[in-house]
């Protein structure tokens, strides 16, 4: 009867443990969920991981080290990736002149970039470059940080599910079949 019980409270334990596990995975990772909508709404620009961005910025500077305008070069990589980065916003705003019109945070210093190639004439390539590494090295740290944090978190189901499981199973039947030892000794 005892095992039934604790059976049912594991399974109870399991499934309200147990959701959509890629909704837990990117908890975790400390992504935002999935988000769906057309290509060019801003929700979905939010949920652009550092690593696509990334990507963007390196098109971005393959562009600008072959000699096209910031404003050409913004424009053919929003379109070959489907403006998933908000650039095509950017290129716009540098083609008529405007500043600071990103809806990304994580943009903010690509702009920056510009400007100050704008003021000192430094070509903004391998800054832009240097963007998109500080984006992988933050993201790389993020995921770093998740995998130590799991491993914290997985201690919950181990003391929950596992040990109450080995001693049910193995303990338990020791001390029982003692106990039968020991009355039978001394009846």
């Amino acid at each position: 009867m005892a095992a039934l019980i604790v059976g049912l409270l594991v399974g109870a334990a399991v499934l309200l443990w147990a959701g959509q596990s890629s909704t837990r995975l990117r908890s975790l990772l400390g992504q935002e969920p999935e988000v769906c909508g057309s290509p060019g709404a801003a929700s979905v620009r939010a949920g652009v991981t550092d690593e696509e961005l990334a990507f963007d910025l390196d098109l971005v500077a393959i562009c600008l080290t072959a000699g096209l305008p910031i404003p050409v070069a913004l424009t053919l990589t929003a379109e070959a990736t489907g403006d998933r980065s908000g650039l095509l916003r950017i290129a716009r705003a540098k083609t008529i002149g405007g500043e600071d019109l990103a809806e990304d945070d994580r943009l903010r210093p690509v702009l920056d970039v510009f400007v100050f190639s704008e003021h000192t004439g430094v070509g903004p390539a391998p800054l832009i470059e240097s963007v998109a590494g500080e984006l992988r090295a933050a993201s790389r740290r993020r995921r770093q940080e998740a995998a130590a944090a799991l491993g914290v978190r997985l201690v919950i189901p181990l003391g929950v599910c596992i040990l109450p499981a080995f001693l049910l199973l193995s303990v338990v039947p020791v001390v029982i079949s003692l106990l039968t030892d020991l009355t039978t000794v001394f009846s």
